[in-house]
């Protein structure tokens, strides 16, 4: 309509008249002006003082504060009462050996080792952490039931160290346990030149006397081997009591010696290396045969009078055997009263009860995966042996805080401390836990021992905090930190990561019985799932209904190619070319699917009253025609990611500058930027074709009598596109940014390599393909028998001829990638070999 234009052309109204001179203003009325004044403005900026408030005071508190609900596991440190059998173990996973409890004041025992030098010169290589530089041969778990027992051969240059260790629950304190480290020749070790290495095992204590707490090592002169040295500790906690550490030495040792040390306020557990070597002299060793020269060695050098003060206890411990050729050295642990102990956890004694673990251990993975039973030959079974006792055997303890920032901090604030209970993809380059390789793990853990995996499950699930945030990474304690790159430190708040642990719920609850048998269970983790599932769908929601959008991608960076999506786990994997709010993403519509049908379920059974909207979600997730109207290219016969995107953009080197004498100058940045050649348009994301256009059918929401299905098993099956003899490539051949770096620094991650939990998501939904009577039937049975064939054969031959398993896998090679050992979600490959997938 258009404007009244009588209306618009109508004289000003009249101003107010002025008051007449020597009319007096009504005192009643300025009194009036006066109360609502003092009444009300303080009530206005109070409030406004209060919103002020809740910004500046009480939301930047938000992210750091726990959440209220109930906790799945205790609420305060484990203590051995709860479950004797968990309480100790080889819970140091950043170590090549380790020992503690699940407790923040545990005392923590560790290995190092290293081959004396034959110069003085010379600086011994100290083996302590797990460290891909250390180029060892091969290492990792042959056996590890998760709870009681463990063997790992560890092969280094000249010897090849062997760690066994068993534990014998008994009474309140987590019962005895025993540590064995042996060593013996390596095939590179010359008999004609034969080498000579120490061992040494430290106890460290903190807090140690504020609490009554103390070590107190027992020195005494060797005689034969002229030195001092320690064969036995008391130590007291409060939460252990009295224990005791005792060193049963082997054959073959020529020195022994110690460091007793007090270090304020604590030890600093990553810095055992450089106190090592601080405390070290050289020694001589006068050889038996007069004619023999006499042999320099290092070793450690300490002393603590017999009858110590409790002022003067050390809070670490450093015990150091030296050998040639082989020895074998036993760590003896023992704790509470000695009343009843049916002997020292040693000899005879040790080497019965290890046995007997083995084989109740190798029972137990026979009936458990049928290996045997399929007919594998031996070296698959030792490769499916390796793949989940080094998953079990990484299983770690972590205590700390995290670094977290939201949009009200304008610094980062620590959120803690935490006990996070956890498995870890990879000792040497990634020891600490991630949330949604923690779901892939337990996939497998499940099956072999489900009560350790739900606790697990619970540890994570209490990490939340009261928004519902759970952290992507947990980098808790300074060892953690030491091995993260600085960038990657801080966590935030309105990243997510995709909630694989609704995926496992989902196998969980298919299995007979088990919500009947684990209902208390599921009645305490539901508030939390929900909590975490309401922060979801709130943050991570799009702008139309029923899209949801990874938040945290950069749309200012100038640097990368295509802005990684780390939120997504698939980091660099090609998305819309320029971030903004518009886009919604594939993965993340199919990943809140099934987490919609399991809270359904999970809300149905504890009697929810919010059960109706989980089922309309879910319903609403599941739909075929919402996902086809949003995501899916008929052009191109695949679903995609939507968003502003040109593929038309470059890397390019800066030019140089010219100086004022007309010379060329470096440029101000000299890394290589992004280029656009053209401008980018909002539409589905066609040109790009890898694991996220696979996610409907990894995630079984393909109808299978689809048209669709037929499509995408055939470009599943296209050697052009995603299919290789080693497995499914992440990104097509045919996309722009194959194989392409993100940056100059930056080689491609998921750009084309073979990922093992990728195609296992594959395996599982093609056999279940297989089974499901439809036109797809015996195609989905074609594509699941060649592409299982594929990956575990190439898994087993790399295995052969490296040792190790791998983070991925290089998809014109097969050889491995990235770092190893990986044997978190790549452990997977047992659970191909024995074809259990739900």
């Amino acid at each position: 309509m258009g404007k009244d234009k009588s209306a618009s052309n109508s004289p000003s109204p009249p101003r107010r008249p002025p008051r007449p001179q020597g009319v007096k203003p009504n005192p009643w009325t300025e009194r009036i002006v006066k109360l609502v004044s003092v009444l009300f403005l303080p009530v206005l900026f109070g409030y406004f003082g209060y919103q002020m408030h809740e910004q500046f005071v009480i939301l930047p508190a938000i992210i750091s504060t726990k959440s209220p609900l109930p906790t799945v596991l205790a609420p305060d440190a484990f203590t051995p009462a709860q479950s004797p059998e968990l309480y100790w173990g080889s819970y140091r996973s950043n170590l090549y050996f380790g020992m503690r409890t699940r407790s923040p004041k545990s005392p923590v025992v560790g290995l190092m080792w290293y081959e004396q030098p034959r110069h003085n010169s010379m600086m011994p290589r100290i083996r302590h952490w797990c460290d891909q530089g250390d180029n060892l041969g091969k290492y990792g778990w042959s056996e590890h039931d998760g709870r009681t027992f463990g063997i790992q051969d560890i092969e280094d240059d000249r010897i090849v160290v062997r760690t066994e260790f068993v534990k014998r629950p008994g009474g309140k304190h987590g019962g005895d346990w025993t540590a064995r480290i042996s060593a013996k020749p390596s095939a590179r070790a010359t008999p004609d030149a034969p080498s000579m290495h120490s061992f040494i095992i430290y106890l460290a204590l903190g807090d140690i006397g504020a609490d009554g707490s103390y070590v107190r090592p027992y020195s005494a002169h060797d005689k034969q081997l002229g030195g001092q040295f320690v064969d036995k500790v008391d130590g007291y906690t409060p939460e252990l009591g009295k224990f005791v550490l005792r060193f049963a030495n082997g054959k073959n040792v020529v020195a022994r010696s110690f460091l007793a040390a007090r270090v304020e306020p604590e030890p600093d557990l990553r810095k055992m290396k450089e106190l090592l070597i601080s405390g070290t002299k050289v020694f001589e060793l006068k050889s038996e045969k007069p004619e023999q020269e006499t042999v320099q060695h290092l070793g450690l050098m300490g002393y603590v009078p017999e009858n110590a003060p409790p002022t003067d206890k050390p809070n670490i411990l450093l015990v150091q055997v030296t050998f040639t050729d082989s020895t074998s050295l036993d760590v003896i642990f023992e704790s509470g009263s000695v009343e009843n102990r049916p002997g020292a956890l040693t000899g005879g004694v040790f080497d019965k009860l290890l046995a007997e673990r083995s084989k109740a251990f190798h029972d137990k993975f026979e009936k458990t995966f049928g290996l045997v039973a399929k007919g594998y030959p031996e070296f698959y079974q030792t490769m499916g042996q390796y793949a989940l006792c080094n998953m079990v055997g990484s299983i770690g303890y972590f205590y700390g805080s995290n670094h977290v920032q939201g949009p009200y901090n304008s610094q980062p604030v620590p959120y803690g401390p935490h006990a996070l209970f956890a498995t870890v993809p990879s000792r040497p380059f990634f020891p600490r836990g991630f949330l949604w390789d923690e779901g892939f793990h337990h996939l497998l853990l499940r099956k072999f021992d489900s009560e350790l995996s739900l606790e697990i499950l619970g540890s994570w699930l209490d990490l939340m905090n009261v928004e519902g945030w759970i952290p992507r990474e947990m980098i808790l304690g300074a060892e953690a930190e030491h091995k993260v790159p600085a960038e990657f430190v801080v966590q935030r708040n309105s990243v997510a990561n995709p909630p694989m642990f609704f995926y496992l719920l989902s196998r969980y609850l298919a299995e007979e019985k088990f919500a009947d048998k684990h209902a208390a269970y599921l009645e305490k983790v539901y508030p939390r799932l929900k909590a975490w599932y309401g922060w979801l769908n709130r943050t991570q929601s799009g702008r139309e209904p029923g899209t949801y959008r990874w938040r945290g991608r950069n749309a200012t960076t100038d640097l990368e190619l295509n802005p990684k999506t780390l939120p997504s786990g698939l980091d660099d994997y090609p998305r819309a070319s320029h971030p903004t709010d518009e886009e919604y993403h594939l993965d993340l519509v199919c990943w809140m699917s099934v987490s919609s049908k399991v809270m359904a379920e999970l809300s149905e059974r504890v009697k929810d009253a919010d059960h109706a909207a989980f089922e309309a979600t879910a319903k609403k997730l599941s739909d075929i025609e919402h996902l086809d109207a949003k995501h899916w290219s008929e052009k191109t016969g695949r679903y995609c990611d939507f968003g502003m995107h040109t593929r038309h953009v470059k890397l390019v080197k800066p030019a140089p500058v010219m100086g004022p004498d007309g010379r060329p100058r470096p440029p101000p940045r000299p890394d290589m930027t992004r280029e656009v050649l053209r401008a980018p348009t909002a539409r589905l994301i066609t040109d790009t074709f890898g694991y996220v256009s696979l996610f409907p059918l990894f995630l079984r929401l393909i109808p299978a009598d689809s048209p669709k299905l037929g499509r995408i098993l055939e470009q599943l099956t296209d050697a052009d596109l995603l299919w290789t003899s080693f497995g499914l490539r992440s990104l097509a051949r045919t996309s722009p940014l194959y194989s392409a770096r993100n940056t100059e620094h930056d080689p491609p991650y998921w750009r084309g390599s073979v990922w093992m939990n990728m195609n296992f998501l594959a395996l599982s939904s093609l056999k279940h393909y297989s089974t499901v009577t439809g036109p797809h039937q015996a195609t989905a049975f074609k594509v699941y028998s060649e592409l299982r064939g594929a990956v575990v054969a190439n898994v087993a031959r790399e295995f052969k001829r490296t040792g190790f398993l791998w983070e991925h896998y290089n998809d014109e090679t097969g050889h491995g990638e990235g770092t190893h050992p990986f044997t978190g979600w790549t452990s997977l490959v047992l659970l191909m070999m024995s074809e259990q997938y739900d």
